[in-house]
This record gives structure tokens, C-alpha cells and sequence, in this order.
């Protein structure tokens, strides 16, 4: 379907497998730097999609994709490619490179998506992807931070797009 998306998948059990936050800043470990090559793979498997914005973060990926072919490509193929292509060489990076374990599989079996209805949410969108290293101790995917989390599914819903 035509139309930008923002995307989240999750590592399965939430599993901390591709760099650290240290300071606001996102510290990538090998696998973490292996999720932005294959991101950029991913250009050339689908070229006709436009790829705006990516955030590895310790336990999950942020994205922004934009599909411009109509009924050609569909969002979930392009997350099923992903997703097999990131488990593929990270099962390599175990192997070769000892890269930490992960248990039966990387990613949830399932992803979050949100259409981008207007430029203002695309903004907002945008600039919560940025900035979601340095609010990672707001984030709710963060096992080990605080109670007070971001819920950026309620901000989009009630057209609340300011980060405190």
C-alpha cells in the first residue's frame, strides 16, 4: 500500500543483543552496526521504497518506510525480508564472531506499525526516532528503567506530538 510508516520490531523476550546507551548516545556492538548494513541491503533488494530515518537501539529497531509503488510492495515483506536477513547473519555473527546467544528466535514474531497520515506526524515521527537514545530511560521497552515511559502509540492517537 502506498504511504510512509513508522515501524518497530522488537528483539524476542526484549533480549539487549545490539549495543549499549551510554550517555544518550546509542553505542552500537557489532550486531547493532550488522542491523545498518542490512538496512542499507535492503535499498538495493527494494529500490523502489524511499528509507527516510533507522534507530538501532539495544532491544528493538525504529524505522521510517515509505512505499511509493502502489500494489507492488507491501510493508510486511519488507519486515519478513528484514527480519530473515538480520537472523540469518546474526546466526553467522554467533558462529564467527561470538556475538551473545539468543533463544530460539531474534525478533518477535510480530511487528508495530503506524500509516503516517501528515506531514506534522511525519515530523513528530521523525524526531521521536532521533531522539529515542537519549530517552531511553523513558522508553517502555527498556526493562531496567523507570516507570515513567513515553507511549508513543497514545501521542500519535490523541495528536499529541510533543516529547517531554
Amino acid at each position: 500500500m502506498h504511504g510512509c510508516y513508522f515501524v518497530t520490531i522488537v528483539t524476542h523476550h526484549r533480549q539487549e543483543l545490539f549495543g549499549i546507551i551510554e550517555n544518550g548516545e546509542m553505542n552500537l556492538s557489532a550486531s547493532g552496526r550488522m542491523i545498518l548494513q542490512v538496512w542499507d541491503e535492503m535499498k538495493k533488494v527494494f529500490p523502489t521504497l524511499l528509507y527516510p530515518i533507522i534507530t538501532v537501539m539495544p532491544n528493538h529497531v525504529h524505522f521510517i518506510i515509505c512505499i511509493l509503488d502502489d500494489n507492488k510492495t507491501y510493508l510486511s515483506e519488507v519486515v519478513r525480508w528484514m527480519k530473515s536477513k538480520t537472523t540469518h547473519d546474526y546466526i553467522l555473527g554467533v558462529k564467527e564472531n561470538g556475538w551473545p546467544h539468543f533463544n530460539g528466535h531474534l525478533w518477535q514474531s510480530r511487528f508495530w506499525d503506524r500509516i503516517i497520515r501528515n506531514q506534522r506526524e511525519y515530523d513528530f515521527v521523525m524526531n521521536y526516532i532521533y531522539e529515542n537514545p537519549r530517552r531511553w530511560s523513558k522508553d517502555k521497552l527498556c526493562a531496567h528503567c523507570g516507570e515513567e515511559t513515553d507511549d508513543i502509540n497514545k501521542k500519535l492517537n490523541n495528536h499529541d506530538y510533543t516529547l517531554e
